[in-house]
């Protein structure tokens, strides 16, 4: 039982307080509390952000909890660009690859590409993910061959050879 003094007179009542965290239907949390008469009360935006970034990557730890990344780490999917920079572009820190067209958004970023748009030209283009002879750029922008797959057209001939060969 929790002692509150209201008014100058001093009140016994038990309450039970519920923190919500509805970060996938809104931008607010609630904060909850139930009186022994069994109405619920709602506080919209309760902010516990105590500005702690324990990874460093430009997110506080409670971003990081809302945006459904890790804390702990300042790269939660892997794909060079660290959380906080995919929240600033608009890029999913949970998914490598935000536009889906093979290529990380973090190499994506690296050769001039938009990592929000699966038809944008990989302007450097020099990495080649798959090891067939052709960069990235080279198999996105020139042959329609798939830089994440060596043999595109499953024909034991790889892409680069194929290229060279006029095939």
């Amino acid at each position: 039982m929790d002692n509150i003094i209201m008014n100058k007179k001093l009140l016994s009542l038990t309450i039970s307080v519920i923190f919500l965290s509805n970060n996938a239907y809104s931008e607010s949390d609630f904060l909850a509390i139930i009186k022994p008469d069994k109405n619920l009360y709602l506080f919209e935006e309760v902010n516990i952000d105590d500005g702690t970034d324990t990874d460093n990557d430009g997110l506080t730890d409670y971003e990081e909890i809302r945006e459904g990344t890790d804390p702990n780490n300042p790269d939660t999917d892997n794909d060079g660009l660290e959380d906080g920079e995919e929240v600033d572009l608009g890029t999913n820190p949970n998914n490598p690859d935000s536009d889906g067209d093979g290529i990380t958004d973090g190499e994506e970023i690296n050769n001039g590409s938009n990592p929000n748009d699966s038809d944008s030209p990989v302007v450097g283009g020099g990495t080649d993910t798959d090891g067939d002879g052709l960069t990235d750029g080279e198999e996105n922008n020139n042959h329609g061959t798939d830089p994440n797959n060596p043999d595109t057209d499953g024909d034991g001939i790889n892409d680069g050879e194929e290229v060279a060969n006029g095939t």
